[in-house]
C-alpha cells in the first residue's frame, strides 16, 4: 500500500496542520510533511468529498496541494508581491 493511500486513510486529526507562527522555514517543512497523492488516491478522496459531502477528504485534498502552492509563492519575486501590494491599496482607497 502507498503511503499516500495510508494517509488517505487516516483521520483527518492525525494530520500534522502547518501554523502562521513560527518561521516561514517550519511551515514550509511542515507542508512537506505531507504526502503526495497518486491520481488514485485524489480521485478517491474527491469523490468522497462530492459523494457524501466528506469534509475530511477535502481537508487531505487541500493540504496534499499546499506544497504546490509554496512551490509557486516562492518562484514569484518579492518586487512583484511589493508592486501587486501598493497596486491593490492604490485602487481600493
Amino acid at each position: 500500500m502507498s503511503n499516500a493511500m495510508v494517509a488517505s486513510t487516516l483521520p483527518i486529526s492525525n494530520l500534522p496542520v502547518p501554523s502562521a507562527i513560527g518561521s516561514l522555514d517550519a511551515y514550509v517543512a511542515a507542508v512537506h510533511r505531507f504526502p503526495m497523492l497518486s491520481q488514485e488516491d485524489e480521485q478517491s478522496l474527491a469523490r468522497r468529498f462530492i459523494d457524501a459531502d466528506d469534509l475530511d477528504a477535502a481537508k487531505q485534498l487541500v493540504m496534499s496541494h499546499l506544497r504546490f502552492v509554496v512551490h509557486v509563492a516562492a518562484a514569484i519575486p518579492a518586487t512583484a508581491c511589493n508592486s501587486a501590494i501598493w497596486c491593490r491599496k492604490a485602487t481600493s482607497a
